[in-house]
């Protein structure tokens, strides 16, 4: 089945806003590497915990970024192959509740899925904040802030990835049935 002259504009306008959501999202890491820059000469003493605290936080908040990341990919190839997890379904029926006629369902889906995903990596940064905050250096947030900047450009919007879902929505391959999930 071929999508329609008029879906495919449509389609690309959502992903005008789609685009627009990712930007927004984008600058979330150096909002918090300036706010680092601004606060740290601030503080002088923000060693928390004692000296056995913040390599442990380093390394739990790093396992956490990475588990963000593997979410982020694993909510992306299913929703994208036409399996989408029911948070995503979820996020969908509140956009369609929110923009019923302005969004395509299948622009609704994948910005339901860009929301998650990109939630998850912009949290990469702010756990580089947090990690700043309990007294590592500029250096973690730098990285933390880094890596959520790469995940972002990873998972941008794409309208190959947007005509993919709507044509599994097209041939019935993901059902957005508002009774199920």
């Amino acid at each position: 089945m071929m999508l329609r002259q008029k879906d495919l504009e449509q389609l690309n306008a959502n992903l005008k806003t789609q685009k627009n959501l990712w930007l927004l999202m984008f600058a979330a890491p150096f909002i918090y590497l300036f706010m680092g820059y601004l606060v740290g000469p601030i503080w002088t003493d923000r060693t928390w915990g004692g000296d056995w605290m913040l390599p442990f936080m380093r390394a739990g908040l790093a396992l956490l970024a990475l588990l963000n990341v593997a979410v982020s990919w694993q909510a992306r190839r299913l929703t994208l192959a036409g399996r989408p997890w029911r948070l995503i379904l979820r996020i969908e029926r509140r956009l369609a509740a929110a923009a019923p006629d302005y969004l395509h369902p299948a622009a609704r889906l994948y910005q339901a899925l860009q929301i998650f995903t990109l939630g998850l990596a912009e949290s990469i940064a702010l756990l580089g904040l947090v990690l700043f905050i309990l007294g590592d250096g500029l250096i973690a947030l730098f990285l933390f802030a880094n890596f959520s900047v790469i995940v972002l450009i990873l998972f941008r919007p794409r309208m190959v990835e947007l005509i993919g879902i709507a044509g599994r929505l097209l041939s019935g391959q993901i059902n957005l049935d508002r009774n199920q999930a």
